[in-house]
């Protein structure tokens, strides 16, 4: 979309066009420009959120439905042993902005029950399947909150996009409304 924004906008045969009628739509050049930009800011927020989400985090909008979708993968023996080998490099990764969101001091307790940090895996399926749902419940929890500026830059994006497509709908509005006003009382 902003590709052919850009080529409408920069088009000289419009900017001749907008010279000799631009008493017919006299709004224009700054509805066109906040239609570009806006659409140009979404698009640059999901190349980003498309780019650098991780994969859970896109397909999963929440650890449960991760935990409930990927338990029946996850919960196999050789499986569960990636997934613990994962999280311990995971947690080798922590920042501190991680742990205060996540609140690891608090569930330090949980997270030695569940042997991260000893190399064993629970042999039996129901013990492996609790392990598994904590195991991946601690997974997604730290891939939201990892890769913390592209976050931002993706907020703001979105954020950006949305305000001034929100800025133009809202001027429309008020003059559709205006103007419906205007000729209801100029009737009677």
């Amino acid at each position: 979309m902003p590709v052919v924004g850009y080529l409408i906008l920069l088009n000289k045969n419009l900017v001749t066009i907008e010279n000799d009628f631009g008493h017919l739509f006299p709004h224009s050049p700054w509805r066109l420009l906040f239609i570009y930009y806006g659409f140009l800011s979404l698009s640059i927020a999901a190349i980003i959120y498309s780019m650098r989400c991780p994969i859970q985090i896109q397909k999963y909008p929440s650890p449960v439905e991760y935990m409930n979708s990927e338990l029946e993968f996850l919960t196999p023996f050789f499986r569960a042993n990636r997934l613990t080998d994962q999280m311990r490099d995971d947690l080798d990764r922590v920042t501190s902005r991680q742990k205060r969101i996540l609140d690891i001091g608090t569930h330090q307790g949980e997270l030695n029950s569940v042997s991260f940090f000893q190399h064993r895996t629970p042999q039996s399926d129901d013990d492996r399947r609790s392990y598994v749902e904590i195991l991946s419940r601690w997974h997604w929890g730290l891939a939201d909150t990892s890769r913390v500026t592209e976050c931002y830059c993706c907020a703001i994006a979105y954020s950006v996009g949305f305000v001034l497509l929100l800025v133009l709908a809202l001027c429309t509005f008020l003059e559709v409304t205006r103007y419906t006003i205007d000729h209801l009382f100029s009737l009677r």
